[in-house]
């Protein structure tokens, strides 16, 4: 969450373009000395503050706040002497007296008047604020809680979803202060406050009783909402990497909701940016660190699947087929079963190495897709490979009129179950039927009749081979009477005769060839 004072909080962004810079950036980092880019410990200074909690005096809370603004060792020590001064020159103000006001609305002033000169939506940095006197709302709020902690009255935070104020207590009552505006102490009761605070701040003011959600936080979640509106713009710049860390820091300082997801989106954030650069294992590598450390959320599980699927998806693009075989057993192996969409690939895999197989052996082809079933289980895609492949290794020797080779085949495959009792008896009637019409091309119709007929019995349903055959006899029939007709027509009754005598010798129970002799033996007794 970024608070800017009225402004639509920036939410945690997705994933845009990737950023070879920041590629450059991650690798460079992650190879120096083995570390890696990012932290997912606390630092020992937000330990330590962490440690004091409600007990962290003014000193602490000051350098906190400079601290979390990005302020170097080397340049604490100018801005404790800005504070110093600042509280001074506070504690004189009060000394001449209160006036007509409380003093929380007195330090309110004096703020705004010797500190403060213009307000900008993004400006949180203390370092910046005390150098130009520019601030936001969480700026602003951390100032005055600091000045009015010093001047020994209760004070603490409120932040809304994008709005961050103070609340005091003075003479038993309770205040709100928004800090933007001079006019800001118990605002609710003071008419010339919304007109200052649109002047201000450019946004119509709502009334912090009118604030949804809003929530008090201590004195360091006050001052920590610093650390989550860098976390924010350096996520807007496609900074992942330094916003993890803050994050840590944030949510090590208070363990609440917000602070969480702010914590699991830096995770996520950085997650999925390695996704997106292909940066597979890196990104896998810094889940599991983030797992090992704060927990197997379910975000982050997701992301995590994200990036193990790629990175599948990744070998099996490039054809790395024996790696991601490797890496489906070590990812989607679950009580020596592979499940999900491991399981999907590994059988997509191993159907496409019999595919290569198969291409100068189909049994070594079959061997690979029962190698397969062996270990991922029965699958549709595998049957449907196996019977493809035994089609063709049948089809072979067919189309090279290798009969006996394709039967060979088939025993060969009936022997080891690698073919469906159904399957052995379609592709043996398909040989059989080949093997018919090869010849019936080379010697004639009766001849393949004559096949069909003696092989008929090695088949449990012999029905099309007995319709084949049936086909071949009538062909034969049929050529028979065409050349008996065409000699009687030329009235040599004789030479037709001769044709249908040869012809029941061969077939002496046709019907159709004992009218033809019939009619023939009446024109040679009618001559």
């Amino acid at each position: 969450m970024q608070i800017i004072c009225k402004i639509e909080n920036k939410k945690m962004k997705k994933i845009g373009i990737s950023l070879i810079l920041f590629y450059i950036i991650c690798v460079s980092a992650a190879g120096a000395e083995n570390d890696p880019p990012y932290r997912l410990d606390p630092t020992d200074y937000v330990k330590t503050l962490a440690g004091k909690g409600d007990d962290a005096g003014i000193p602490d809370l000051e350098e906190a706040s400079l601290v979390f603004s990005g302020v170097e060792d080397g340049e604490l020590e100018r801005y404790r002497e800005l504070f110093l001064k600042i509280v001074e020159d506070l504690k004189k103000d009060l000394e001449s007296g209160p006036g007509d006001m409380p003093v929380p609305e007195m330090i309110l002033h004096f703020m705004h008047e010797n500190v403060l000169t213009g307000y900008k939506p993004y400006q949180t940095y203390m370092n910046v604020l005390l150098d130009s006197g520019q601030y936001n709302c969480v700026s602003s709020a951390i100032l005055y809680l600091i000045l009015v902690k010093s001047a020994g009255i209760p004070v603490w935070g409120i932040k809304t979803r994008d709005h961050a104020f103070c609340r005091v207590i003075f003479d038993e009552k309770e205040y709100d202060v928004e800090t933007t505006t001079i006019h800001g102490f118990d605002p609710g009761s003071k008419k010339e406050f919304h007109d200052e605070f649109g002047n201000v701040t450019g946004f119509s003011y709502v009334s912090p009783k009118n604030y949804s959600k809003r929530k008090d936080v201590t004195e360091i979640g006050l001052i920590s909402l610093i650390l989550g509106n860098r976390i924010t713009y350096l996520t807007d710049k496609k900074n992942f990497i330094e916003p993890v860390g803050l994050s840590v820091d944030i949510y090590s300082l208070v363990k609440d909701q917000d602070n969480y997801n702010i914590l699991i989106g830096s995770f996520n954030n950085l997650g999925a940016y390695y996704n997106q650069m292909g940066l597979f294992k890196e990104g896998e590598e810094f889940l599991d660190k983030v797992i090992a450390a704060w927990g197997a959320d379910e975000k982050i599980l997701e992301v995590k699947k994200s990036l193990i699927h790629n990175q599948l998806l990744e070998l099996v693009n490039r054809n790395s087929f024996d790696e991601a075989l490797d890496f489906i057993r070590e990812y989607y192996t679950e009580d020596g079963k592979i499940y999900g969409e491991g399981r999907e690939f590994f059988v997509y895999i191993y159907v496409k190495n019999a595919e290569s197989a198969a291409e100068s052996s189909f049994q070594e082809a079959i061997k690979i897709i029962n190698k397969g079933v062996d270990e991922a289980g029965p699958d549709k895609s595998f049957t449907r490979a196996k019977s493809a492949f035994v089609y063709k290794w049948i089809m072979f020797h067919v189309n090279k009129s290798e009969f006996d080779a394709a039967c060979d085949v088939l025993k060969k495959l009936d022997k080891v179950q690698d073919i469906t009792s159904a399957d052995y008896e379609k592709y043996l009637e398909f040989i059989y039927l080949s093997r018919a019409d090869s010849i019936f091309k080379k010697e004639g119709n009766l001849e393949a009749a004559e096949y069909l007929k003696s092989v008929s019995k090695n088949l449990k349903n012999h029905a099309k081979v007995d319709k084949a055959y049936n086909a071949y006899i009538h062909n034969y029939e049929v050529d028979v009477h065409n050349r008996m007709v065409r000699l009687f027509n030329q009235k040599k009754y004789r030479e037709a005769k001769a044709v249908i005598k040869e012809a029941l010798k061969l077939l002496p129970d046709s019907k159709k060839f004992k009218s033809d002799l019939e009619l023939v033996e009446k024109a040679l007794k009618d001559q």
